[in-house]
């Protein structure tokens, strides 16, 4: 029986007036495609997270692959990715041409820590790429220390984790690459988009060159240049780049992005203050040098062995309560294509594994009330105490 109380959905995009002003004066400029207005975006996200250079793109999965092009891997290549993430993460990896490798995650973040990388490192080992999972920063000293002992290079997937910071700095500056996204679920969106960061010119010019098929010139830069029409293919390239169009949600949504931050972090207070003491579900544990959260995600571990129902009739039980929660992810190894193109070993992945069994994601948003929050919470815990065990 359906719930008489207000659907609260997992995510609501948090759109402006003035987000609606600065595309519809995007769309009445006579150039849509990337121009000014991208490069704006990139300068303003490249002072935001202290670092030199951005190339604004069309997602971040375009980021991580133009990334790993930039590191010009061979087949026999080893790059090593989290098996708890989304596809895309994977998926850039082959796209490179690169041999795909997936190591496990620590049982209180599920972020990809030193020890599980050491296990999959090879002398064919040539990148890591982490995941600040949900928005908590991996232990980045550790993971880049590894890095200049066995040579192989850090790719940051940031999709989660603009505006988190790891020991007082900002998620994006630490590593040669780093990789966001603006997806429609984000903390601030394009819609679609992503932007690769990075502190080295060479690998910014080529990066920026891949993004737009190679070619040596940016088309709203030549109009104002002798030859205007001339330009130059460099190098082997794709068709990644941001709109101005789209660039002008992001830069609208840029100017709040701490107000946006504040407003996730006092659901995330909500859920951990409710929760303290409640032993059936238990929060991700929050690192020491997380000095600040994007909380692009708020997961829960749920102890499956004390219940008589398992994850996913507590997710249709919360829906039939106008709740709407997710779950991040299901495993790599664990999803068809990967299972029949590749040969995995589950049983060096047994964390991921089982964690994905066990968690859930609740909505966490700055247009959450605080109301809803504590309902989401509520509900939730009404639901395992009623089918806890006996012995509970």
């Amino acid at each position: 029986m359906r719930s008489s109380l207000k659907n609260i959905p997992f995510h609501v995009p948090s759109i402006t007036k003035q987000d609606r002003k600065a595309v519809d004066l995007a769309l009445r400029n006579q150039w849509l495609t990337a121009g000014p207005i991208t490069h704006q975006f990139e300068q303003k996200f490249s002072k935001q997270i202290n670092a030199k250079y951005c190339v604004a793109v069309n997602s971040c999965t375009s980021a991580l692959h133009i990334s790993l092009k930039c590191l010009n891997l061979k087949s026999s290549d080893e790059v090593i990715v989290p098996a708890m993430t989304f596809a895309s993460t994977a998926f850039a990896v082959l796209y490179a041409g690169a041999t795909l490798v997936l190591g496990d995650c620590d049982e209180d973040t599920l972020c990809m820590n030193a020890e599980s990388i050491k296990k999959k490192i090879t002398k064919k080992t040539k990148a890591v790429i982490v995941v600040h999972y949900g928005g908590q920063p991996c232990d980045l000293d550790e993971i880049l220390k590894l890095s200049r002992k066995h040579k192989f290079t850090v790719i940051e997937d940031c999709a989660h984790a603009f505006n988190s910071k790891y020991k007082n700095k900002y998620i994006g500056s630490n590593s040669l690459l780093s990789c966001f996204s603006f997806y429609a679920t984000k903390i601030i969106t394009t819609a679609e988009g992503g932007m690769i960061v990075t502190n080295n010119k060479k690998i910014h010019d080529l990066a920026k060159k891949i993004s737009y098929l190679g070619i040596d010139r940016i088309a709203w830069k030549r109009k104002s240049q002798k030859k205007s029409w001339s330009y130059d293919v460099q190098t082997f390239g794709y068709k990644y780049n941001l709109s101005d169009t789209l660039a002008a949600l992001g830069l609208s949504q840029l100017k709040r992005i701490q107000k946006e931050q504040k407003k996730r972090e006092i659901i995330s207070k909500i859920y951990f203050d409710s929760l303290k003491g409640f032993e059936l579900i238990r929060p991700l544990r929050r690192d020491k040098n997380t000095t600040q959260h994007s909380w692009h995600l708020f997961v829960v571990k749920i102890k499956l062995e004390k219940l008589k129902i398992d994850r996913d009739q507590i997710l249709e039980e919360l829906k039939k309560r106008g709740i709407s929660a997710s779950v991040h992810f299901r495993p790599i190894h664990m999803h068809t294509f990967f299972k029949e193109s590749f040969k995995m070993k589950r049983n060096d992945l047994m964390i991921s594994s089982r964690v994905y069994k066990e968690i859930i994601s609740l909505p966490v948003y700055s247009h959450l009330s605080k109301d809803d929050a504590k309902r989401v919470i509520t509900e939730l815990k009404k639901i395992v105490l009623k089918h806890a065990k006996k012995n509970f």
